[in-house]
Order: structure tokens, then sequence, then C-alpha cells
């Protein structure tokens, strides 16, 4: 067989669009480890500072202020999924609440929304309606508070995630971040089994990760930019972990810290957006690959650039890839 029949058979294994909606977390899963790629999505009141992050780490920040210009006038779900459908990408995460702690989505629990900023815009809902239309995964990143559960956390972080699985329609994860925090205040963390029981009551088929792992009754495995256990993770449970299925992140900035927008940052070509997709494709991993909107809520030229012209490659590499796999 040659090299091109090797990569029609594999592009007929690809997995079916999110549309199709896997019924079960087994279905589910197996969609996942087949989609390869994804794209990660920062938007945050922090978006809207020059450096991102760097212009307001150590600051005392008056985030109602910060929110009173956010007006998100160019943030384009349309063109976002458009672009990660031609990157070669098969699911998008987005953070709902992020620095500066404003809900990009529809809540109860805080009247601290972009529905009550001057953008008067859904975002997640948004983005979920596109998400469906085009067959893509949609993943919620949620902060690392979300996974606390003591009180008075508890009441909220459910209520806040029912919203989230309620509202939107399928997703195809929930992606809760702070695994740190996790190692060091377990105390904080003793009800996490409830947790995931209630995110899997709402969504049977909704994967669930939490960093590089805490229970073991994660879904999958989502690292930063490489795959190792969270300082404090028992051997015991690493042995369990490290056989999960893996998703690593890592941000298209050449800055490895930099998920927000930074206007003075360089940015990947499509030749290392290429070299960051293989190494996770060789390990049989999947790669959450981050591009932090600007303020106004567009995509970097540089980002968009790159992942167009990185789409076809891309996507020879994820069918031969798949076509590895099953052999």
């Amino acid at each position: 067989m040659t090299r091109r029949d090797l990569l029609k058979t594999a592009a007929l294994a690809a997995p079916a669009g999110w549309a199709a909606r896997p019924a079960t977390r087994a279905a589910a899963l197996q969609w996942f480890q087949s989609a390869r790629y994804g794209l990660f999505l920062h938007y945050t009141l922090a978006s809207l500072f020059r450096r991102g992050k760097e212009d307001v780490k150590d600051r005392n920040i008056d985030w109602k202020q910060v929110q009173k210009r956010f007006t998100a006038e160019k943030f384009d779900a349309d063109l976002i999924t458009s672009l990660a459908q031609e990157a070669g990408m098969r699911y998008v995460n987005l953070t709902t609440r992020h620095i500066g702690d404003m809900c990009l989505f529809r809540t109860s629990q805080s009247d601290f929304t972009s529905l009550n900023s001057p953008a008067k815009r859904d975002l997640v809902g948004e983005l979920a309606e596109a998400c469906h239309k085009k067959g893509l995964g949609l993943f919620l990143y949620c902060p690392p508070d979300v996974a606390r559960t003591d009180p008075p956390h508890l009441a909220r972080n459910h209520a806040q995630l029912r919203e989230l699985l309620t509202q939107y329609g399928p997703v195809a994860g929930i992606w809760l971040d702070g695994i740190a925090y996790y190692y060091r205040n377990p105390e904080l963390y003793t009800r996490l089994g409830e947790t995931f029981a209630l995110i899997r009551s709402l969504q049977r088929q909704c994967l669930i990760s939490f960093k590089n792992g805490a229970t073991g009754d994660e879904d999958f495995l989502a690292p930063e930019h490489f795959l190792r256990p969270a300082k404090g993770t028992p051997p015991a449970l690493w042995e369990k972990l490290r056989r999960k299925p893996v998703e690593e992140c890592t941000t298209i900035q050449t800055n490895p810290k930099a998920w927000i927008n930074d206007e003075d940052a360089t940015h990947m070509t499509a030749d290392g957006v290429l070299a960051n997709l293989k190494q996770r494709l060789d390990l049989r991993h999947n790669l959450l690959l981050n591009i932090g909107l600007r303020g106004d809520g567009s995509v970097h030229p540089a980002d968009v650039r790159a992942l167009r012209e990185s789409g076809a490659r891309a996507a020879k590499l994820i069918a031969l890839s798949r076509e590895d796999s099953q052999e």
C-alpha cells in the first residue's frame, strides 16, 4: 500500500463530528483519543492589558473598572471554529472564567459576567452554538477554585457546573485547572468524587480532566507542555494515572507561560506548530494548542497565519498517526 493509500484509509477512520454525540463515556473517550488535536482559547479581563498576565500580576486591579472596557467586539465564534477546522482540529476549549474572575457565561451565582459588561454577550453560548453547528467537540475550562469542595465553594461550584452542563447542549468535557492547589491543600477537595458524579449525571458522555490527575477517576490527563506527575502525587496513584489518555496543552506564543495574549510576544510559525503536533502524536498524546485572544476578542494575525498554513500538513500527520495506532 502506498503512502497516499495509507492517508486515504486513515482519513476514513477519522472520528465523526461531535454532532454525533457519543452515547456513552467509553465512546466519548474513544472519540477523544482519535480526535488528536484541539484549540485552547484563553480570554479574560486580563486580555485587555497589552502584556496580559505580565501587566496585572502583583498589582491591585479594580476588575469592576476593567469590566467597563470589555466589549468583545471582535469575538467571532464562527471564525474561531472555522479556523480550528482549517487547522485540522476536532475540538475547542474555552476559559469560562479566568484572571479577573468574570464569567463568560450566563450564571445565577454572580452578576460579574460578560452579559453585564458592555459586550452584553454570552460568549460560552456563542461558541457552543458554533461548535455544535460544525461538529466540533466543546470543552469548558474551569479555574482552580471550581474543583474545591469546601463550604461555601461546593454549593456555588456545583451550581455553576450544572449551569454549564444544562444551558449549552452536549459538552465534550469539563477541564478543571489547579492541580497544584489540590496537592497543597487536599482537605479542601474531600468531596471531589461528588463533583465528578454530578458532571456525569448531567451528561454521561462528558469527559473529565483535572490536569495531571488527582483521584484516578479522571478520564484523561491534561498536563502543561509535557507529561509528569504533579508535585505530591503518591507513586501508586501515578502508576494508575499515567496509563490514562493524555492531552498535553501548550501555547502558540513562544513564552511557555504566556497563555493570555501578550502583544509583545513572539508566536510559533506553521513549522513550529507542526513540530509541536508531531512531538505529541509520536507519543500518542493529544495536543491542545492555546491561542490567547486579543482584548477585543480577535485572533492574533500571526496565529491565524500559522494555523491556516499548517492545516493541510497537520491533517496528514494526524491521518498517519491514526493509521499507526490501528496497526
